[in-house]
């Protein structure tokens, strides 16, 4: 098991949802055949639903969910044949824009606390600094809530900057140049903001603004680098095609096979889906009480409801079924 075989699995997940759900066929399917449906079953009839604004639009919503379904797993399907390089790019990426949603939520929560509980300080402390009172100002810094208020300032400072550093170093692992400093400070930019008195009001578009701009950077990134996405797409058909005109679906198939280690993808995706299962066995209250043959059953069930899940199962059952054989 390695690193690349770890982050294959998250695509496989996705599409494993949009199995569960069946792409969303089904909510379609119960809008237009509407069997014991309590919309049917209210005050209108089949012709008042068929000049009903809201069962079109219910139409329509259901055709944006399979489109979006559809897209979706197309995407992850891309993204889990993806060479090693280009999947270390994406993952890159993704963690990018965690980093930059991370530092909103920890500005936002910082900024909500020091503006409501500590909106008269900055104020007070001023004043006591202009006119010199030394007590007074020994007495603001000595009270708990003060220290309390520095506290949490030097703590989003500090995470602020690790922030930055480690956004820093992904641009420069995926572009190959750094960002300009201006970016950089932009994670900090609010909390320094918000020692000034008086910009209460203005915090929350300040906090918006400063993350607007590393996600402009990763925009212009992948702008940049849109011709390089579709060269990586025409030449991935390009070589599939060819490989099978020169040498059959089956060579094809085999090669990609062994490439992406599928047998040990679904090996590890089938054991995190079994690890999740059981510990809703822990936490369900009502099936906390079963049996140990029911909880089998259970997970055994819930293992391979899905194409994707008998696939990560089956994969598991050869693996022992191997060994076995080899054994003996």
């Amino acid at each position: 098991m390695s690193l690349c075989d770890l982050l294959r699995v998250p695509p496989i997940f996705i599409m494993d949802e949009l199995f569960k759900s069946s792409f969303g066929f089904p909510d379609l399917a119960d809008i237009i055949f509407p069997v014991n449906n309590a919309f049917v079953n209210s005050t209108l009839n089949q012709a008042e639903i068929g000049e009903s604004t809201q069962y079109y639009k219910a139409i329509f919503l259901s055709f944006i969910k399979i489109i979006v379904s559809c897209l979706i797993f197309c995407s992850s399907s891309c993204l889990f044949v993806l060479p090693a390089r280009y999947l270390y790019l994406v993952y890159f990426h993704v963690v990018s824009v965690c980093i930059v949603l991370l530092s909103y939520w920890s500005n936002i929560q910082t900024l909500k606390v020091l503006s409501g509980k500590y909106e008269n300080f900055q104020t007070d402390s001023i004043h006591e600094v202009i006119t010199w009172d030394v007590d007074g100002i020994l007495h603001l810094f000595t009270q708990l809530q003060i220290r309390h208020f520095l506290y949490l300032l030097i703590r989003n400072i500090i995470l602020q900057c690790c922030l930055s550093l480690v956004f820093d170093f992904l641009q420069v692992f995926t572009t190959n140049h750094s960002i300009s400093k201006v970016f950089s400070f932009s994670f900090v930019i609010p909390t320094f903001i918000s020692l000034v008195p008086g910009t209460h009001g203005i915090l929350n578009t300040v906090t918006v603004l400063s993350t607007l701009l590393p996600l402009f950077i990763m925009l212009k990134t992948l702008w940049l680098n849109i011709f390089t996405i579709t060269n990586l797409i025409r030449d991935g058909y390009s070589h599939a095609r060819e490989t099978i005109n020169n040498y059959g679906i089956s060579a094809m198939v085999e090669v990609e096979w062994l490439r992406l280690k599928i047998p040990s993808v679904l090996r590890i995706f089938w054991a995190i889906r079994v690890l999740e299962q059981i510990l809703y066995l822990l936490t369900d209250m009502e099936i906390q009480n079963e049996t140990l043959f029911g909880a089998v059953k259970y997970l055994l069930i819930k293992g391979c409801d899905t194409f994707t899940a008998v696939l990560g199962m089956t994969s598991f059952v050869s693996y022992f079924c191997h060994y076995i054989g080899v054994f003996f």
